[in-house]
């Protein structure tokens, strides 16, 4: 069986360097539950208005010290957003599990092959379990 990390593809290697290099976890772990916490507020549209992502800005520099300009705060809300709908599909796919023990999303070696099949521009990373 193999164990498949949840890293997609679609995002580009630029992306990705900038999210590790400027967003630590424990600061996108913050970031989405002030997403979330709007969400609940009775969002109405797929994005915040500028005076939000102010104040979501605002609460990352108050919590950690860092400022973020209101356009990188929302390409990284649509990198996680991309991440997460890939992950979905991915998790739904007939023969995939998730194992939230260790973090991964496991499938056998026949469904991996279906789902590269049916979507070869996926390619997160697999590793031997």
């Amino acid at each position: 069986m193999y164990y498949v990390e949840k890293k997609m593809a679609s995002l580009s290697s630029d992306d990705n360097v900038d999210d590790i290099r400027t967003w630590a976890q424990y600061i996108v772990d913050y970031f989405v539950q002030l997403l979330h916490d709007e969400a609940k507020n009775g969002l109405q549209t797929t994005t915040l208005e500028k005076k939000k992502w102010g104040e979501i800005d605002n609460a990352l520099f108050a919590k950690f010290g860092k400022k973020y300009s209101i356009p990188k705060l929302k390409a990284k809300f649509n990198r996680l957003r991309i991440e997460h709908r890939e992950f979905a599909r991915l998790v739904s796919d007939t023969g995939m599990g998730w194992d939230p023990v260790a973090n991964t999303v496991t499938a056998s070696d026949d469904a991996w092959k279906r789902y590269l099949k049916k979507y070869p521009g996926a390619k997160p990373s697999v590793k031997r379990g």
